[in-house]
């Protein structure tokens, strides 16, 4: 996290997560992670207006997005106000999303 001053003595925080020079697909799936399924097909058309994607795209682009959503609940591990909501959230990311991506199905733009 960096802070940029504004005007007069205000500093505002500015987080970008893990952005950084790294492979494609792990920026784009961390952006659709957080849009709803329809917004995230959106975004998807967009992006392939503007750059190719291979034709296991989605296979790709869900794979990084575990690593994201994985990567996130490492970051507030170490916070004991998390640990209630995470022995909550990791049970239910494992059975729908983790068990969807095993079994070879698709989940990033299903709509539940």
């Amino acid at each position: 996290m960096i802070a940029i001053p504004t005007a007069g003595d205000k500093v505002l925080p500015i987080d970008f997560s893990l952005c950084g020079f790294g492979y494609f697909h792990f920026d784009l799936s961390t952006s659709l992670g957080s849009l709803n399924p329809p917004l995230r097909q959106g975004l998807l058309e967009s992006y392939r207006t503007q750059r190719t994607l291979p034709k296991q795209a989605i296979r790709l682009l869900e794979a990084f997005f575990l690593i994201s959503r994985i990567s996130a609940y490492g970051f507030a591990l170490p916070n004991p106000d998390q640990h209630t909501w995470l022995q909550r959230r990791t049970p239910q990311v494992v059975e729908t999303i983790c068990q969807s991506f095993l079994s070879g199905e698709s989940f990033l733009f299903a709509v539940r």
